[in-house]
């Protein structure tokens, strides 16, 4: 049972279909046909670095494994924990231990070190003998390392030669094999390790709630599943890793492709010419040349001749089903950055998490500092920090007057430093909810300066007239949080961090309101489009948006086009589910915060956005929303232009195939 295929424009069809778009914000239908050759593959290398996909860059003066496949030998031996070399802290000289680790819900190992410290090997660019950049770092150079991760160099040394050189291999090994694309196989091993843990077998009763997992919509009866699961399982009772590929597939429909891979195939496989033509009359993509075609399936596997390699039957499904490769999407919006990033900030919709700190539920579910590295490096621009009074005078984070777990203010700004500029460039707003005292608050303060440092952008003056652009923010963090006039005093602080008297924090102390960029003030009544500084900002909870959406969708335009607006769940949300961000996109709101540790319609519909403009997580609004002195989304019938879009060509895509909750899907 296959769903149909999905339609799509094409750019070589031979007319451009009408898309219901917004009069005068109408959409090119295929950027790439603007591009140079050159640029292209320019943008794509650039948009591979940023996610991790390009081979790591080793210094020929580092040991070389005998064979780079060989990855269970290495990551069983360094995931065990009885191998570990140490993590130099440059400008303290403490060494700590490190350790290859599989984090929670993850099939891909990380580098720990410390109690948060992290390195997550799919995005490690480059590996050079010594401390290089750092030199100066005390130990012996011929057993240190430096790993560059993000815009970050980190500095391991080892304590023997041979230790040395089978971490410098083990190193090498592990991330080439997880650099590839996360394809199906991927997919199903995360959901395997989930259910089964390390079992080398799947019940039946086990596959029924995989596939109720990885299938959007599933019917037990509808695809004959016990049919074929007695057709695959060699027991009969239950299927390994490899039966439940071959399931997978069939259920989802590969075997209708069959015909049509045969068609250019020679002796059940493709050379990278016959894959190049199903390329070109199937799919449409005749800017594609052999170079390309052999890159991508040197990207799907192991190919014993990489010069030459050959496509078989359950690559050419892995092709199919990848993210990257086979989207229904232009890959040239989607593959890098190609809107302009030279306008001021609030023209922008920027990706944006609630409670990052929560991994379930918002009552008594655990918070922790994963979560932060984790939608970083997926994209994410914006994170939520709840801060709370800790003991022995240490900021906390947490959900406030619930059982949610806590964790230290100063163990997530490290996460953020470390993961901020992994997989974007661009700027990334901390959204700082404050229910410190003074003293904690000056702490605070403290720790902002000291971890996150040169990263931090400071304040210049709190009357500009333009905000800068995503170009000028690069690499650059943002404080979002309340600034009053009425500070706390010197004598509220008691000395540097005791004696403080107790004070309701309604106030802000001097030292964080000049670290604070985004100024969160307070609007009550009606949307006010009038003149405001740019820096101030409101956030609304999602009923509020509602209603405006109602009766002032064109005053809400106004008012975000002149200052940031951020729109967060209902505290009834309890369960951590999400409200639709559509309408608070409609009006201009930059920043829609949504519930990252649940996979449900909003969060799909937030990823598919997001995947434009090369997943920076920054994408352009439209610009009949900034350029128009009066815009309605609601009320306007004249504002469509009323036309069905037309779709003259048919192509095989992964979108087409039954998928949910997948790298990727929305």
């Amino acid at each position: 049972a296959s769903s149909p295929l999905l339609k799509v424009p094409r750019r070589d069809s031979g007319s451009t279909p009408t898309y219901i778009t917004p009069k005068g914000s109408r959409m090119c239908s295929s950027y790439a046909a603007t591009l140079s050759p050159e640029e292209r593959k320019k943008r794509k290398l650039e948009s591979l670095r940023w996610h991790g996909r390009l081979p790591l860059k080793v210094d020929p003066q580092l040991s070389k494994p005998h064979n780079i496949h060989d990855v269970d030998r290495y990551q069983v031996a360094m995931l065990s924990g009885g191998t570990f070399v140490f993590h130099c802290a440059y400008l303290s000289g403490r060494k700590e231990e490190v350790r290859l680790k599989l984090l929670e819900g993850e099939v891909i190992p990380t580098l720990q070190f410390g109690e948060f410290g992290y390195v997550y090997l799919p995005f490690v660019s480059e590996m050079k003998l010594g401390s290089g950049s750092l030199s100066g770092t005390r130990g012996d150079e011929s057993l240190m390392f430096t790993l560059t991760y993000g815009p970050h160099d980190m500095v391991f040394e080892a304590t023997t030669k041979a230790l040395f050189d089978f971490w410098c291999e083990g190193i090498q090994v592990v991330t080439a094999a997880h650099k590839r694309p996360k394809t199906l196989k991927l997919h199903l091993l995360k959901l395997w390790h989930e259910l089964v843990g390390n079992s080398t077998e799947i019940s039946y009763a086990d596959l029924v709630l995989l596939l109720e997992k990885l299938m959007k919509k599933f019917d037990e009866k509808d695809v004959r599943l016990k049919e074929v699961f007695r057709e695959y399982s060699i027991s009969g009772s239950s299927l390994s890793f490899n039966e439940l590929l071959s399931v997978v597939r069939v259920i989802r429909g590969y075997s209708a492709m069959k015909p049509v891979f045969h068609d250019y195939a020679s002796n059940d496989v493709m050379s990278a010419s016959q894959f190049l033509s199903f390329l070109h009359r199937e799919q449409k993509e005749t800017y594609l040349e052999l170079e390309d075609a052999v890159q991508m399936i040197n990207s799907l596997h192991e190919s014993p001749d990489p010069t030459s390699p050959e496509m078989p039957w359950d690559v050419f499904c892995e092709y199919l089903a990848d993210e990257r490769l086979n989207s229904a999407f232009d890959s040239a919006q989607r593959g890098f950055v190609w809107q302009d990033m030279g306008r001021p900030l609030i023209d922008y919709y920027i990706e944006s998490s609630h409670n990052t700190y929560c991994t379930s539920d918002q009552l008594a579910g655990k918070s922790s500092v994963e979560m932060y590295a984790k939608v970083l490096r997926e994209g994410c621009r914006c994170v939520e920090l709840d801060c709370w009074n800790g003991d022995s005078g240490e900021p906390v984070i947490l959900h406030g007057r619930t059982l949610t777990s806590k964790i230290k203010m100063k163990h997530v700004l490290m996460a953020i430093r470390d993961n901020a500029f992994v997989t974007s460039k661009y700027p990334v707003v901390l959204s700082l909810e404050n229910h410190c005292t003074a003293r904690q608050q000056l702490r605070q303060a403290d720790l902002l300066e000291s971890i996150l440092g040169k990263l931090l952008y400071r304040p210049q003056s709190v009357d500009v007239e333009t905000f800068p652009s995503p170009e000028a923010l690069q690499y650059k963090i943002l404080l979002k949080g309340p600034v009053v006039a009425d500070y706390y005093s010197t004598t509220d602080y008691g000395g540097e961090y005791g004696g403080a008297k107790k004070m309701k924090p309604a106030k802000v102390t001097k030292e964080l309101c000049d670290l604070t960029y985004l100024r969160a003030t307070r609007l009550t009544g009606e949307i006010y489009t009038g003149s405001r500084k740019c820096q101030e900002m409101s956030s609304f909870v999602e009923d509020r948006v509602n209603k405006l959406y109602k009766n002032q969708p064109s005053e809400t335009v106004q008012y975000t086009n002149l200052q940031f607006a951020r729109v967060y769940p209902k505290g009834t949300r309890v369960d951590s589910s999400n409200y639709d961000p559509i309408p608070a996109w409609n009006m201009g709101c930059q920043m829609v915060a949504l519930n990252y540790q649940t996979s449900s319609e909003p969060m799909w519909i937030n990823t598919a956005k997001f995947d434009d403009n090369g997943g920076c997580g920054i994408v352009m609004k439209p610009p009949i929303m900034t350029e128009t002195e009066k815009f309605d989304p609601v009320n306007n019938p004249k504002f469509y232009t009323g036309k069905k879009p037309k779709f003259p060509h048919q192509k095989v895509n992964r979108e087409s195939l039954w998928w949910s909750d997948a790298p990727g899907s929305s």
